[in-house]
């Protein structure tokens, strides 16, 4: 394991309970690494994106002759970016759990969570396929053209999770409501809806006005919102319009009547040059 950051500490951690034998190393190390990566087996880049085409190109000057396979763990970035150790005939891949990991965390963080994986041939990509088994995770295959919508999809479930609670924080701050208080608040809340998605599911797990088709109540929030954009740099209205929009189309599925359906377009299109459609999925 080359990189002993949050995710590569992790994963070395998590592999060693599976009862492999790991040695990670700092990537900065040059003697260390000189001398770990010829014998070894596989060699799991674990270093900032931005960083993974310089490794493997410092990496292929030292492994002319071997059979050592080499992985990166980026989700965004395909096998190009090992293209220098491809080019010495060294098997290449990927395995990026689809899991945050602001800290290190432990080797139950990856059981149960999803493996994006590829590789250059069928018998790394089996090595890596067992790999996300033995530490409790099920792997997944993401061709290198679907990196962007794949990483799109985890960054929109987690990074934009997080800005949405940080959105209703403030919303609540703008009542008079200390961080900490609404931050509270919010996070049972926020705990409810995944625990709810988990035991119904797309769309049947949606609650509030749009499903019941509150457009009174919907017209009370974006006239709220507005107000509060109008007077800061948060974009809280069009935010809550965007996903109104999104939200429609679930309910629409789930039985919203079409007329009250009709009335939130109209709504959310008088508020947001964007057209908005109604009456079905997109």
């Amino acid at each position: 394991m080359l990189g002993r950051g949050r995710l590569g500490s992790s994963l070395t951690a998590a592999l060693e309970a599976s009862g492999l034998e790991v040695l990670n190393v700092s990537a900065r190390d040059r003697v260390a690494v000189s001398e770990c990566v010829p014998g070894a087996r596989l060699v799991v880049l674990s270093v900032p994106d931005e960083a993974i085409e310089r490794s493997a190109s410092e990496l292929s000057q030292s492994v002319a002759g071997t059979t050592t396979a080499f992985v990166h763990t980026s989700g965004a970035l395909g096998l190009e970016q090992l293209a220098a150790l491809a080019a010495r005939g060294n098997p290449v891949g990927s395995f990026h759990p689809f899991q945050p990991f602001p800290t290190a965390r432990p080797p139950s963080a990856f059981r149960g969570c999803t493996i994006a994986v590829e590789a250059s041939d069928p018998a790394l990509r089996r090595l890596l396929m067992n790999m996300a088994k033995w530490i409790g995770a099920r792997a997944k295959v993401v061709a290198d053209e679907d990196r962007a919508l794949y990483h799109a999809a985890a960054v929109t479930s987690s990074t934009y999770v997080v800005t949405l609670v940080a959105q209703a924080q403030a919303m609540l701050q703008a009542i008079g409501w200390p961080a900490d208080d609404a931050f509270e608040a919010l996070l049972p809340l926020v705990s409810g809806t995944l625990e709810n998605l988990a035991a119904k599911g797309i769309p049947e797990a949606l609650s509030g006005p749009l499903r019941r088709g509150d457009v009174d109540t919907i017209a009370r929030h974006v006239a709220a919102l507005d107000r509060l954009e109008s007077g800061s740099e948060l974009r809280v209205g069009t935010t809550y319009r965007e996903l109104a929009i999104a939200a429609m189309q679930l309910a629409l599925r789930i039985g919203l009547d079409p007329a009250a359906a009709t009335r939130v377009e109209g709504l959310l299109a008088s508020q947001t040059p964007r057209p908005v459609h109604s009456g079905g999925d997109r």
